[in-house]
């Protein structure tokens, strides 16, 4: 999974979380660190996935909702026409 972001915003993500309580690092070696949820983040888990799976649906149902959008601009505009033509 490409995340698009680079090393200090994701690092900075990860402080902010730590910060709250939701994350912690356990060192595996100079360089890396491995991330785990605590307990409070594990509780705030059904939350976010009701966020997530709500956003998914918004955004999936955009582009019919915008097709819907057209079509309706496009039948009003032949009625305009077919009024200007009588």
């Amino acid at each position: 999974m490409e995340l698009y972001k680079d090393a200090s915003a994701i690092k900075r993500s990860i402080d902010n979380l730590e910060k709250k309580g939701l994350v912690e690092r356990k060192v595996v070696s100079r360089c890396k660190n491995n991330i785990y949820l605590t307990e409070k983040g594990r509780e705030l888990m059904p939350e976010v996935i009701a966020v997530a799976n709500k956003v998914f649906d918004m955004t999936t149902e955009l582009p019919e909702e915008m097709c819907r959008i057209g079509r309706r601009r496009r039948v009003q505009k032949k009625r305009d026409n077919r009024r200007l033509e009588t």
